[in-house]
């Protein structure tokens, strides 16, 4: 449906505070008092990171997550999320500083580690990248992001055109990628230019 914007000539006032008791009224409706109420606490500056995370808006989303840092350093969730969007932002090496911090707690988090192995492969070191990612492989009971990160590594390597050391991958991490039907054609294609 389409609609036609029209100028709003609604005539708006605001209520001066001391009119509140008079009308017998709050200030703040009882139905968004739970809204208002944790602005400012780490739990909600999270989700509003997360949430701008999601929509692709990192440098918005780095906002609220530094000021949930700052409140509470050790949030559950918070360093990583916070090195989506430094990854996000093309700051690897932020992303790796604060993923190595979070990864101390909880060293066989897959999330966390993805975002570890997706920076490393982007700041070109591709040594640790596979060394995380053979760790995550035989450690992790958590497989969701096995196929992304080996993935990951492999790209890195058909990006610098390193035909060795892409086949090398593609041998070791074969399982991983041709399990996965995402990852499967991409890998597939990437192996075939090469060969041209």
């Amino acid at each position: 449906m389409k609609y036609r914007l029209e100028p709003n000539n609604n005539l708006i006032a605001f209520i001066p505070d001391s009119k509140f008791a008079e009308l017998n009224i709050d200030k703040i409706p009882d139905w968004l008092k739970s809204y208002k109420t944790g602005e400012g606490s780490v739990e909600r500056l999270y989700q509003w990171g997360y949430m701008y995370n999601g929509w692709n808006e990192c440098e918005k989303a780095l906002e609220y997550l530094e000021k949930a840092q700052k409140i509470n350093p050790d949030y559950k969730g918070l360093r990583t999320e916070m090195a989506f969007s430094y990854n996000c932002l093309k700051q690897y090496q932020k992303a790796v500083d604060i993923l190595k911090i979070a990864l101390k707690s909880d060293p066989l988090e897959a999330y966390t580690n993805k975002e570890l192995i997706y920076a490393e492969t982007k700041n070109g070191n591709l040594e640790e990248a596979e060394n995380v990612c053979r760790k995550v492989f035989k450690e992790c009971a958590d497989k969701t992001y096995n196929a992304e990160n080996a993935y990951n590594v492999l790209q890195a390597y058909y990006i610098k055109k390193d035909i060795k050391n892409f086949n090398r991958w593609f041998a070791e991490a074969n399982s991983h990628l041709m399990n996965n039907p995402q990852f499967k054609p991409l890998a597939e294609q990437m192996k075939a230019e090469l060969k041209q």
